[in-house]
């Protein structure tokens, strides 16, 4: 194991460890550990805040690909929203948890990644959200104004992992993480995924800016097939900043090719190329995000993380946020003070954060719409 800017606990270890050792030897080649790592619910899901790297060569446990596989996080300005009473309302149903059709792998063309039909957006499960958040300057009055999203694309995630389990049986178990990254059909699964899951988290901002009537740069959604074409292609926005938080992809380890996974964390390439240096932590969507100038780079070594590991107290994401936000965001009153912890702070001035030059800046939630356990499907 290697710990990148924190130190965690004993029981963090052990529960890492017990990842490990599900792996057959020589499978996996190392372990990174980042300071948003979450093992609370290990038992039903696998830790975050981490990078698992492979051998190519090794054989594929396709139970170590998390069921948000393709996350995605995008955050792009936006102009002041003129809508106030009734505008969290217009976020509520501006983008659906369950739309009646979602991205999948039925609506993709296995030979070119075409879709075969007409998808909505979606949040895409547990950590999802997008609505405005708000940034106060420095004079405590004036604000600026963000729409922010994060999600993936859940059932094709889950069709994806199905259909690697496939694979594995039709190769009599000889499937390899080689294979998931440059076999033909695998590959184009991977690539169709990744771009699916960006327009989807784009196209949920678009339809964010429309139905509180704010504006942001947007573009045509031209991957998208058009049932009429009298219609124009659906909109999506243009963000200025993306991060990857779970994802599969091609390394090196050791001077050595390797196939790196990660939960929770950006890899190191795209924290390297995001406009402005700027990077973005969710504290959780109740707590808003936090945005940090990562100037650094030679101790962005790996990667950042997308979380702070903390979920919500109480229900968590059980319960929608339309029933205890106001527009101003006041939604507690510690709801400001403490997005982020003293640890976490400091894990962030290792990984490449300048405390002494830049100062944390928060995004606080004006009107968004967060995954809940407890809507039905």
């Amino acid at each position: 194991m290697e710990f990148v800017g924190f130190k965690p606990t004993p029981d963090q270890i052990e529960k890492v460890q017990a990842f490990i050792d599900s792996q057959p030897e020589g499978a996996l080649l190392g372990v990174r550990l980042f300071p948003n790592l979450d093992t609370t619910r290990s038992d039903v899901e696998l830790p975050s805040g981490m990078q698992a790297i492979f051998s190519p060569s090794a054989k594929v446990d396709h139970t170590v690909i998390a069921d948000n596989i393709f996350q995605v996080m995008a955050v792009t300005p936006c102009t002041e929203p003129r809508q106030v009473g009734g505008a969290n309302l217009s976020v509520q149903g501006a983008v659906d948890q369950y739309p009646a059709m979602q991205v999948s792998g039925q609506i993709r063309r296995s030979k070119n990644n075409k879709e075969t039909e007409v998808w909505a957006p979606e949040l895409g499960g547990p950590g999802s959200f997008a609505g405005i958040y708000s940034k106060l300057h420095d004079d405590h009055r004036t604000k600026s104004y963000f729409i922010a999203a994060r999600s993936t694309v859940a059932q094709y995630a889950k069709d994806y992992k199905e259909s690697i389990g496939q694979a594995i049986a039709a190769s009599g178990d000889n499937l390899t993480y080689r294979d998931l990254l440059f076999n033909s059909d695998l590959r184009q699964q991977l690539e169709y995924g990744k771009e699916a899951a960006r327009r989807n988290v784009f196209r949920a901002m678009a339809n964010v800016a429309e139905a509180v009537g704010v504006d942001i740069e947007r573009t045509d959604d031209l991957a998208s097939k058009l049932m009429d074409p009298n219609h124009a292609h659906p909109e999506m926005a243009a963000p200025d900043w993306i991060q990857s938080t779970y994802s599969i992809k091609s390394s090196v380890f050791n001077g050595k090719p390797a196939v790196l996974i990660s939960y929770g964390v950006v890899p190191a390439d795209e924290c390297m190329t995001l406009k402005d240096g700027k990077f973005f932590v969710v504290a959780n969507p109740y707590d808003g995000v936090a945005m940090f100038d990562i100037s650094q780079h030679k101790d962005v070594a790996h990667g950042l993380p997308a979380d702070t590991g903390r979920a919500p107290e109480g229900s968590g994401y059980a319960a929608p946020i339309s029933s205890a936000l106001s527009w101003d965001g006041e939604i507690t009153p510690t709801l400001n003070n403490k997005p982020m912890t003293k640890e976490f702070k400091t894990g962030m001035r290792k990984l490449g954060w300048d405390a002494a030059e830049h100062e944390m800046q928060k995004l606080i939630p004006v009107a968004t719409k967060i995954w809940s356990e407890s809507a039905t499907q």
